[in-house]
């Protein structure tokens, strides 16, 4: 992704097999980004999404990432496999990108055992989920 505005953005895309073979295309014809740091257009409206949690997987803070389209409440649940959950947040938030950092620590004030858990966004607008992976 650009740093900066451009209007002669290509997109390249690389392909691997199971033996790390590669293969690779760039785009015919070039494209307009006219704001890197939006993730809306003009006169567009945001859509709610949940990004997949940077890094994954981690052994330290988690950096949560989602998008509402309107002002209202949130909540962040963290799940283990056996679907308790572990950590939870929430807060009355404006349309946009948001984003919460996890530090790894549960609700209970312990680390976060290694292992599989899957982050729950929940919203008036509808609920997403992504996976976590832990590690030590």
């Amino acid at each position: 992704m650009p740093k900066q505005a451009t209007d002669s953005a290509l997109v390249r895309v690389t392909a691997y097999d199971h033996q790390l073979n590669t293969g690779s295309d760039v785009s015919d014809s070039t494209f307009r980004i006219a704001d890197p740091n939006a993730g809306v257009g003009p006169g567009g409206r945001a859509r709610l999404a949940l990004a997949a949690p940077r890094p994954d997987p981690s052994a330290g803070a988690v950096w949560l990432g989602f998008t509402l389209p309107a002002r209202g409440h949130v909540r962040l649940d963290l799940h283990d496999l056996a679907g308790r959950r572990v950590w939870s947040s929430d807060g009355d938030l404006e349309p946009g990108e948001h984003g919460w950092l996890w530090s790894g620590i549960t609700d209970s004030g312990t680390r976060a055992h290694t292992g599989l858990y899957f982050l729950r966004l929940v919203t008036p607008w509808g609920t997403r989920t992504t996976r976590l992976v832990r590690l030590r």
